[in-house]
């Protein structure tokens, strides 16, 4: 049979042991409260790390939206030009390249060709002297006629060699066939020698007019001309000389010296 439990008994017989037993929890609970009140509180921050532990990790940035009661830390401000350092040099501009200035010497393609002057003149030469025989009652026709600069390769004699010495400017040669009113035929050869001064052009007539001194070559391979019939004028720095022989027909030594004459004048 179970005994039966009588509390208000129990706790009767044990009180003093349960008064002693609240008595040293007190005096317990106390003394541990006044420990904790006793010791400085230190913050988990400044406590030092244990002997041999690893580099603390540093602490993550602050978000300020994660905290909005503190605010964010200003940007830093960026770095300010280098006022030493040079700006870039500009590219340089191109320059135009300066239009090639013409040649004066190079003949221009659109534009006329200039007249030959010695040409012209020496055409209008023969002109006159055709215009003078006419003039004197004869018929005159030239049938050749050539311009040269190379007055020494085209004479021969004692002309060759003063030219030679006194190069000339041009020369100018006709042959002409002169008719006379009755009939007769003669062919003349007309040299227009031209000097680049008067006294060279005196010069040169005065070894002209000496006999047996040459003369100029005619054109066409023609036979020197035997220089019975010749005459010489001089103009300026222009020399005409003429020499004349019969062809055909009746022609007396007046009608071949009048034509010579005429020619030269």
């Amino acid at each position: 049979m179970t005994p039966e439990l009588n509390l208000p008994r129990a706790i009767n017989d044990n009180r003093g042991w349960l008064v002693a037993a609240v008595a040293l929890m007190f005096i317990l609970s106390t003394g541990v409260l006044g420990l904790q009140l006793a010791s400085p509180e230190r913050p988990e921050a400044e406590a030092s790390p244990a002997a041999g532990a690893g580099p603390v990790p540093a602490a993550p940035a602050t978000d300020p939206a994660a905290n909005p009661g503190r605010p964010a830390p200003d940007p830093a401000p960026p770095a300010a030009p280098n006022a030493a350092a040079p700006a870039p040099a500009a590219p340089a501009a191109p320059v135009p390249a300066a239009p090639a200035a013409p040649n004066p010497a190079a003949p221009d393609p659109a534009a006329p060709a200039a007249p030959n002057s010695a040409g012209t003149a020496s055409a209008v030469a023969v002109e006159r002297t055709v215009a003078r025989l006419r003039e004197r009652g004869f018929t005159a026709t030239e049938t050749s006629g050539q311009e040269d600069r190379d007055c020494v390769a085209n004479s021969y004699g004692g002309t060759r060699e003063f030219l030679r010495a006194n190069p000339c400017a041009g020369l100018r040669r006709s042959l002409l066939e002169v008719r006379t009113p009755d009939g007769g035929l003669a062919q003349v050869a007309v040299a227009w020698v031209h000097m680049p001064d008067a006294a060279g052009a005196a010069g040169l007539k005065a070894v002209l007019d000496r006999v047996g001194t040459g003369n100029m070559t005619p054109l066409g391979g023609a036979a020197p001309f035997a220089g019975r019939y010749y005459a010489s004028t001089a103009r300026d720095a222009t020399v005409v000389n003429a020499e004349a022989r019969p062809l055909q027909g009746r022609l007396d030594g007046a009608a071949l010296r009048a034509i010579v004459t005429a020619a030269a004048s």
